[in-house]
């Protein structure tokens, strides 16, 4: 005789599935730890994960860019913290597509490099404005570095003839190898979309510590389009309730990615590069 199963019971595949499903919604049993600011450090994962909080909740930034691009066997992207600061080991090599160097309009080639960043973990305005060096002035979530809207000499290095240097992801090769952004990078694939119908997200950090949001402010807004007292500053950055300062890049207006430090900038992570 046939045994009928009564309705509304659970075969063994049916319940490993719902059993799975609960486990992937259960709140982690590895709370997150502060270190400083608005970072903490997700313990039970392989390698550090750091969480960001930005706005109502916290984020993982880096995991999506903690990849070996380059083959070598070492991540682009490393992440550990000591007292006061945030620390990126980074290779600065690309994670997506470049235009091929050398090539007529640039002699140089794209090398990895050997990059070790400290970001404050609680920036602070500064009581005066820090000017840009040459060189590094911020880093992207993938290690890729950001340099200042000018080349060597003073020259704009997005507008005008020079802007032909710069591939379709906005970046090229220094002299030394140093591939860099000089505007907003759109290769630079956040975990979030960046698809105009919100605030930007984190796109990378300046070296006084202060995040770096996409282009947007709201639904169809762009922040360089702002007035009064939400406007951008000088730095372009400015304030909210949910993300305290904060800048953010602007396409086809210079400064395009930061125009100063609005906070303390760590000395050590331009370390003399041009």
């Amino acid at each position: 005789m046939n045994r009928s199963t009564c309705p509304g019971a659970f075969s063994m595949p049916h319940l490993a599935i719902i059993l799975t499903i609960a486990a992937l919604l259960a709140p982690s049993v590895h709370a997150a730890e502060p270190v400083g600011g608005r970072w903490s450090l997700e313990p039970g994962h392989e390698k550090p994960r750091y969480l960001f909080r930005d706005g109502d909740g916290s984020s993982d930034l880096f995991s999506y860019h903690q990849s070996d691009s380059n083959k070598d066997g070492t991540d682009e992207v490393r992440l550990r913290h000591e007292p006061g600061f945030l620390v990126i080991e980074s290779q600065g090599w690309p994670n997506h597509p470049t235009a091929t160097f050398p090539n007529s309009g640039n002699p140089n080639t794209i090398s990895v490099q050997e990059f070790t960043f400290r970001l404050p973990l609680e920036p602070r305005k500064a009581a005066e404005i820090t000017r840009l060096p040459m060189g590094p002035i911020g880093v992207a979530l993938n290690g890729v570095v950001f340099f200042n809207p000018f080349e060597q000499g003073g020259m704009n290095a997005v507008e005008g003839y020079s802007e032909v240097w710069l591939d379709s992801c906005c970046g090229h090769p220094q002299q030394t190898g140093v591939y860099h952004y000089h505007k907003y990078p759109t290769c630079v694939k956040s975990p979030f979309p960046d698809d105009g119908t919100r605030h930007s997200p984190v796109i990378g950090f300046a070296f006084d510590g202060f995040p770096i949001h996409g282009p947007y402010e709201s639904d169809g807004v762009m922040a360089k389009d702002l007035e009064g007292d939400r406007s951008l500053d000088v730095c372009n950055g400015h304030e909210d309730a949910e993300r305290g300062y904060h800048y953010h890049v602007t396409p086809g207006r210079f400064p395009y990615v930061i125009g100063g430090y609005r906070g303390v900038p760590e000395p050590s992570n331009n370390r003399g590069l041009r």
